[in-house]
């Protein structure tokens, strides 16, 4: 099997401005940055490649130091990188006898059953617990390409969920004591982590815009580190490796969750339980990802933006970009005053329930500006989102209405309230532009100018409307009847404006 460099072999899929859709190495990816419109990737992979990209023009260019440095930086990432990589081309091999790119060496297989299918380390096979949502021929033997496994490799490192895994020989130490064993998840997954990157016109400019400085990594108590390809742990007790991997900027960014061993014929492959990397410790955030989001809660506690699979990224704008508020003191790749007039945001998430994969959840937001930006944008969005549950809260008594004209003892209420919230979002979704410009729209810092939430009133009437109507039967006199008298439940847009619809 030939191997392949992820330096000089095609193998990175990207869109080209011109529309073409073309593969890469990372030597050409660079160099031809600024032409690039966007990766072709699914949500964990398009985090974990965009990560993986970071973490080598950072490291090419031992900083940005401040932002100062920082604004200057641009025109040098491009030659920093081909030459970073020139450098260390040969930690990028895919595959290898003893150790390859994201796979220490000395492992090997403690008895000859422990070698599996290469599935084992695709997120996007149905296998374990990766639901068939995903991917229809669990079970049976699949041709991977070199590429597609390059990237499947990557997100696993970062993405892998936690659970039982296989044992194997590391350094002629077993990894576990028993077979199966269990592994904490990856750096990226904990609480289905909503992940966001400022983007720009094209991937040169995405890159630059999600640079931290080395002020902004040294503020979260980090040290800015080496990338693990750097410094390789040997063994589970490598100290210094272990260290740099799991409590550095640059070590985490590319994480050695899992340890693996693709075998050189390319079709099986070793996996067991890798590095640890800290995230909670007493229930305490004590380490998250520069990608994640994180807000305050109640108690002054830094709490991660999570993913919910039936709730959309748009009810949560405001808490996605609080990172970039002076007020957050956290991450913030970008400071109020260093964003664009006008930029965009990507963000995606892997979506779990502990060890189970549930889906990938992705969106994208243009034409934002500073006033999306802190505890004002919280404000409105309490604002908009109050009216919104009071929409859904109406339907719910429309339908506790409706079934009560027949005496009935709705005993399938749970079901119908669940596919009244699905129906009722998922309009409200359609309309979600709306809904931002209302909350960017303000004539002061907290209020939502009048005719912008007459607007929003509007949409989520027209919401209700739809949602009940699609969810009552009117078949015969009497059920017509119920009906006319249970839309009377449903919202009127002066009690929608009345103190958020409460």
């Amino acid at each position: 099997m030939k191997n392949l460099n992820l330096c000089t072999d095609p193998w990175l899929p990207v869109r080209m401005g011109s529309g073409a859709c073309v593969r890469m190495g990372l030597e050409e990816f660079y160099s031809k940055a600024h032409e690039i419109s966007d990766l072709i990737l699914s949500a964990h992979e398009r985090i974990s490649i965009m990560r993986l990209l970071i973490c080598i023009v950072q490291r090419a260019l031992n900083g940005p130091k401040d932002r100062e440095e920082w604004e200057d930086c641009k025109e040098s990432i491009v030659p920093n990188a081909l030459v970073y990589l020139q450098k260390w081309r040969s930690a990028f091999d895919l595959l290898g006898e003893d150790g390859a790119f994201l796979q220490p060496s000395g492992v090997k297989a403690c008895k000859s059953g422990d070698w599996g299918a290469l599935s084992k380390i695709s997120l996007s096979s149905a296998e374990g617990n990766t639901p068939a949502l995903f991917d229809n021929d669990a079970g049976t033997e699949r041709f991977v390409t070199l590429s597609q496994l390059a990237i499947d490799l990557i997100a696993f490192q970062n993405f892998a969920p936690g659970g039982t895994i296989g044992v194997t020989s590391w350094a002629g130490v077993q990894t576990g004591v028993k077979s199966p064993d269990s592994a904490p998840s990856g750096p990226c997954a904990p609480a289905s982590a909503i992940h966001l990157f400022v983007c720009g016109e094209c991937l040169l400019d995405t890159l630059w815009y999600n640079l931290c400085t080395i002020e902004e990594i040294t503020h979260y108590r980090m040290g800015m580190g080496v990338p693990v390809w750097e410094l390789m742990p040997t063994h589970m007790e490598h100290e210094d490796a272990v260290k740099n991997a799991t409590t550095t900027y640059l070590g985490r960014l590319v994480p050695l969750s899992r340890i693996v061993k693709i075998a050189m014929s390319a079709d099986k492959c070793l996996t067991s339980k890798g590095i640890s990397y800290p995230v909670y410790s007493d229930g305490s955030l004590i380490y998250y990802e520069s990608t994640m989001s994180v807000v305050r809660d109640k108690d002054n506690q830094l709490r991660i933006v999570g993913a919910n699979i039936d709730r959309a990224m748009w009810r949560n704008l405001p808490a996605l970009l609080h990172r970039f508020s002076s007020e957050n003191k956290s991450f913030a790749c970008l400071e109020e005053q260093d964003l664009p007039s006008h930029y965009g945001i990507w963000v995606g998430a892997l979506v779990l329930d502990q060890a189970k994969i549930l889906g990938t959840m992705e969106d994208y937001y243009e034409h934002l500006d500073e006033k999306y930006v802190g505890v004002s944008a919280d404000k409105r969005q309490a604002i908009l989102m109050g009216m919104a549950d009071y929409g859904m809260k109406s339907v719910k008594n429309a339908l506790l209405s409706y079934y009560h004209n027949f005496n009935s003892q709705f005993d399938n209420k749970k079901s119908v309230f669940a596919c009244a919230e699905k129906h009722y979002w998922s309009w409200l979704t359609l309309k979600k532009r709306i809904y931002i410009n209302c909350l960017g729209m303000a004539d002061d810092e907290t209020e939502i100018r009048g005719t912008d939430r007459m607007t929003w009133g509007r949409i989520i009437k027209q919401a209700a409307y739809r949602t009940f109507d699609l969810l009552v039967s009117r078949n015969n006199t009497r059920q017509l009847a119920a009906w006319a008298r249970a839309r009377c439940v449903l919202p009127t847009i002066k009690q929608l404006l009345n103190d958020n619809g409460k």
